[in-house]
């Protein structure tokens, strides 16, 4: 692309301001239209979908510049790598409205392998150096804003520079780096305001970068004072969160970084909207997603009366419905909803030989397990009150429900909901990729209840 970037022995050597550019869908070049696109307009990623790109590189001079860059037909709009203008030690970092640099220093003649993330579905851009895992948090993250496409990709540096093993893929997992494993998201409603909820920046992980709490109307949620606690459960020191039906009755909800749900592996196509390579919105369980995702959460009806306690975490394909865990609609049990309803197994029944439970102001956990199939209907497995302690395969039956290809289960996000005429709290939400990641056993076996913030939502 410009100056005289080099091969040698395998590898491409740039310096004095060389670099080479190669665009994602054959040679020729250029904006086109969609009436006569070029090879580039086709391979282009429309402001949707996620790029990854895998490099190594070894610098084997001082270097006023060096890395790779994302390019929007003829415009370069992200670059990652050692931006220019740094005096003295130099960082790797990336440019995105500015210059974001990591902790991590270059050292002449040391070889690193870089890996860039741009997530148009989450709006986020990262830098990994030298990742191990999808377990391993990147060296810097921006937020970024939407609108820009993505077409090409460079790699050039100012003084010499040596790269090798370009790869770029729309996963994690054809980077050839292991998935994520364990905790992907978490929200103990530490550190809020107790105030309402919508509206406040999300404080939790495995949210998007930058959002907020959203519901129909701000007093839909509402963080107060009080917690939720179970035997043997790791919980934070503050905050639960009460929900009521609220304007619409359709909950709080904050959106996902999809982003860390890919890299668990657990990231597909979504066929509903878009066409094109990238141009898909995508969705954890998309359809050629084969893998498992665990999610667990505490709750507590807040009144003993069950007639409209319709309440749940609910999973949502946007603005789609896609299954409570919780209490289903027209229903006195606790019990899950996906098109179909189902009363969800208990140790602790109080309906005779049926073995579920009636809704009560108890607190409870609800363990969810979902297995994805690529193109075939999804298995759920709900736990009611299962036994922190144990592991998955020594709880006791009677607290299992388990339904086999249940339907489409793929999500993007998640909304707390609580019923028409009274409210429910829910605290300590964790999803994972294992019974473990979404049941940490507490320190001390006796759990002590602590003073917490309450997430409390009012009609």
């Amino acid at each position: 692309m410009g100056g005289t970037p080099q091969v040698a022995s395998g590898a491409l050597l740039t310096s004095g301001s060389s670099s080479a550019k190669r665009t994602f869908n054959g040679p020729s070049t250029g904006t086109g239209s969609d009436a006569a696109p070029t090879d580039e307009r086709l391979g282009a990623f429309r402001n949707a979908g996620m790029v990854y790109v895998r490099t190594t590189c070894k610098w084997n001079s001082d270097n006023s510049w060096s890395g790779l860059s994302l390019y929007d037909f003829g415009t370069e709009r992200w670059f990652y790598g050692v931006p220019g203008n740094q005096i003295g030690t130099k960082y790797f970092g990336l440019n995105w409205n500015g210059t974001h640099l990591s902790s991590v220093p270059v050292v002449i003649g040391q070889s690193y392998t870089l890996v860039a993330e741009l997530n148009h579905n989450s709006d986020v851009t990262r830098l990994w150096v030298d990742p191990a895992t999808g377990s391993d948090a990147p060296a810097v993250e921006w937020l970024m804003e939407a609108g820009s496409w993505c077409t090409a990709v460079r790699l050039g540096s100012g003084g010499q520079t040596l790269w090798d093993d370009l790869t770029v893929a729309t996963h994690w997992s054809d980077l050839g780096l292991e998935r994520l494993t364990g905790l992907i998201l978490y929200e103990g409603f530490e550190g809020y305001s107790a105030t309402n909820l919508p509206t406040q920046a999300t404080l939790g992980t495995g949210f998007r970068m930058g959002s907020a709490w959203s519901a129909p109307a701000t007093n839909d949620s509402t963080v107060v004072t009080n917690n939720l606690v179970y035997p043997d459960l790791a919980v934070s020191d503050v905050a639960a969160l009460c929900t009521t039906k609220g304007a619409g009755g359709v909950g709080t909800y904050a959106y996902l970084d999809l982003g860390v749900f890919d890299r668990a592996a657990l990231l597909g196509s979504d066929t509903y909207r878009g066409t094109g390579n990238g141009a898909e919105n995508m969705l954890v369980g998309g359809v050629d997603v084969e893998g498992t995702l665990y999610y667990s959460f505490l709750a507590r009806s807040n009144t003993g009366n069950r007639s409209g306690a319709y309440a749940g975490l609910h999973l949502y394909r946007d603005g789609t419905e896609v299954c409570l865990v919780g209490n289903a609609w027209d229903n006195e049990a606790f019990s899950c909803l996906a098109g179909q309803r189902f009363d969800l197994n208990s140790a602790n029944s109080d309906r005779g030989s049926d073995n579920f439970e009636y809704v009560d102001t108890e607190t409870h956990l609800f363990v969810v397990k979902i297995d994805y199939h690529a193109d075939a209907s999804d298995d759920i497995t709900v736990w009611l009150d299962p036994e922190v302690k144990l592991s998955e395969h020594d709880q006791n039956q009677a607290t299992k429900t388990v339904r086999n290809s249940f339907g489409d289960l793929s999500f993007n996000t998640f909304r707390l909901r609580g019923g028409n005429s009274n409210s429910w709290s829910y605290d300590e939400i964790r999803f994972g990729t294992d019974w473990r990641s979404v049941l940490p056993l507490s320190e001390d076996p006796e759990v002590i209840q602590h003073p917490k913030r309450t997430l409390f939502l009012i009609n």
